[in-house]
């Protein structure tokens, strides 16, 4: 167990004419975050199966935890009319103001991709592919409450794609070096039934598994999170302390 708000606090602070060090009070509490994962393919007879129900029989467990609150410390600077800067360790935040309430918000977008292809001659007899995208957005709303406290809101959100392509069917030589059941992780993902049991669903390289002559396979899971607690500011002035307190906390 955690303090949930902890990582999430890791990361604001204040507003433009309190610039200087705060201190964050960070209540604990159960994480709020959830995820949420659909799976698309075009796969002839393998399907994604229905989530399980746990069997535990005649015991019943549980789990109980509570936590400390927690603090830390964070900084602010302005940098021009309604323009503000978060800082904490090595991480910055551009914030603008939003009536009286700053928003600091960082937007991460990161795109991957791996390819493979296997020639005869002039013609491919074999591809695969897999793109990764992840995109994650962090939002801080500093509402303030009077010169020297504030409540800080917290919103965290993601989401995750990860495509995969591969050759419906390839020749033997390839399936000597790649393998028979290829690389589309179908079997991470999909069922097959057979006789009325079900079986992890593959790639075959000499069976005709999918629509079309190339398989794929879309995963996409979004997450979020959220959270809020209270920041004071400090009498410490000089940039100077920041530098030694940025890692301190509880």
């Amino acid at each position: 167990m955690r303090n949930a708000l902890l990582p999430l606090a890791a990361l604001l602070t204040g507003c433009t004419d309190l610039t200087g060090i705060w201190l964050f009070q960070i209540p604990y509490q159960e994480s709020t975050a959830g995820c949420d994962t659909s799976v698309a393919e075009n796969f002839s007879e393998g399907y994604v199966p229905a989530e399980g129900e746990a069997t535990v029989g005649e015991w019943l467990y549980t789990e109980d935890y509570e936590g400390t609150d927690a603090i830390a410390f964070g900084q602010i600077e302005t940098y021009g009319k309604d323009q503000a800067i978060l800082v904490l360790g090595t991480a910055v935040y551009p914030g603008t103001k939003d009536g009286k309430s700053w928003i600091f918000e960082w937007v991460n977008d990161e795109t991957s991709q791996t390819k493979e292809e296997h020639y005869q001659g002039a013609a491919v007899d074999y591809g695969y592919l897999a793109e990764e995208t992840s995109v994650s957005t962090t939002t801080y709303t500093f509402d303030m409450e009077g010169k020297k406290q504030a409540t800080v809101k917290v919103e965290s959100t993601g989401t995750s794609t990860v495509h995969w392509f591969e050759s419906d069917e390839w020749p033997d030589e390839v399936a000597a070096e790649i393998g028979s059941s290829g690389q589309i992780p179908s079997s991470s993902y999909l069922v097959y039934d057979d006789a009325g049991d079900s079986y992890s669903q593959y790639n075959d390289y000499d069976v005709d598994d999918c629509q079309g002559n190339v398989c794929e396979i879309l995963v996409e899971t979004t997450c979020s999170d959220d959270g809020e607690f209270i920041a004071y500011k400090t009498d410490y002035n000089e940039e100077d302390y920041y530098e030694h307190m940025q890692g301190a906390g509880q």
